[in-house]
Order: C-alpha cells, then structure tokens, then sequence
C-alpha cells in the first residue's frame, strides 16, 4: 500500500521542474517525486486546459489524465518489459475505475508543494469524477 511505501521512504512531495518553454498555445509544467509525476498544460491566459497525474505503488504504474474534451481517462501502463529479450515501448492500458480511496491519497500526500489554485484545480476534478463512478 501507497501507506507503507511513503511510511517507510518518507513522504515524498512533488517538486517542479523547469524545461523550456513550450511552444504556444499551451505551455507544459511538470512537477516530479520519487513515486508520482504531475504534468499540467495550461494556455496563454493561465487556464488549465489539461493534466496527467501519474503515481507508483508497488511494481504497477497508473495515469489519470484529464483534459476539456474527454474528461477524465484512467489507465494502467504496461511497461513493455515482460520479455526480457524485447524491448517493447510502454502503453497506456485503460481501465474503468481506480482504487479513488489509494489515489486521493497518493495525490493528497504527494501534492504538498504545488501551487494552491493548481492543487486545488486537479483535486477537484478527481473528486467529481470520484463521486460519479
């Protein structure tokens, strides 16, 4: 459990990384941690036109994407490494409903040192679509 594993390394907060500057119309951020990845685009004036929170727990990786025109999407990756002697490309599996409980709490722990209106942004989108599943 997401539990154990901040417990027993610490809790981990996502931190930003600065790349250079997309080119328009949306610019990317992107804030990292030892067990999640945050990106958010955002357009000129500053609104959020899209993100993808990515989270570790255990040996799977998942990805809940959000953006105006498809709303949420939930998928596991599948690394592309269960044969050894391939080297397949990772891809995104999608599945209908996450473990909500595990994932607001990833988040919630993770997301400490993002800005507020970005948390809060994400945080309530996640909510909504919690409630309706």
């Amino acid at each position: 459990m997401i539990e154990a594993d901040l417990t027993e390394h610490g809790v981990q907060v996502l931190r930003e990384i600065v790349t250079e500057r997309q080119p328009q119309p949306a610019e990317r951020r992107w804030f990292t941690s030892e067990y999640a990845d945050l990106y958010i685009w955002q357009d000129p004036s500053g609104s959020i036109s899209g993100f993808e929170y990515c989270y570790r727990t255990g040996a799977r990786e998942y990805s809940l994407r959000w953006n105006m025109r498809r709303g949420i999407e939930y998928a596991v990756i599948d690394d592309g490494e269960s044969v050894p002697l391939r080297n397949n490309s990772p891809i995104a599996i999608m599945i209908d409903k996450p473990d909500w409980d595990l994932l607001l709490q990833h988040f919630r722990a993770e997301s400490r040192s993002v800005d507020t209106g970005l948390y809060q942004f994400v945080l309530h989108k996640m909510l909504k679509a919690a409630c309706a599943s």
